[in-house]
């Protein structure tokens, strides 16, 4: 699976931290999935001139395109987070992968 390379702007992260948006970025790299969901990023799943809130391409303030993987992407365009937290968090997040789902 192909993550897309999405730069969105930091307000759009302002209600999910109310006490300290002072700690959110201006603009955050996301990572996001190549699978197709109810979150809509760049407006093509919503029908023209049809409202909704599901849309939020105007939140995305670049499209950077696809990548192999996510460690490629930030390899490339660098992180959302400072070194120091980069370098404390990329162990457990570097390559992570749900496990498998098994049969029941």
């Amino acid at each position: 699976m192909q993550p897309a390379g999405l730069v969105v702007d930091g307000r759009f992260w302002y209600p999910r931290f109310r006490r300290v948006p002072f700690l959110v970025p201006a603009r955050v790299l996301l990572a996001w999935p190549e699978f197709r969901v109810a979150v809509d990023w760049d407006g093509l799943t919503c029908s023209p001139g049809t409202p909704s809130a599901c849309d939020l391409s105007a939140t995305v303030l670049t499209d950077l395109g696809r990548f192999p993987s996510r460690d490629d992407l930030f390899a490339d365009h660098g992180q959302t987070l400072c070194g120091p937290l980069t370098t404390l968090a990329d162990p457990f997040l570097s390559r992570w992968a749900p496990p498998a789902v098994t049969g029941r």
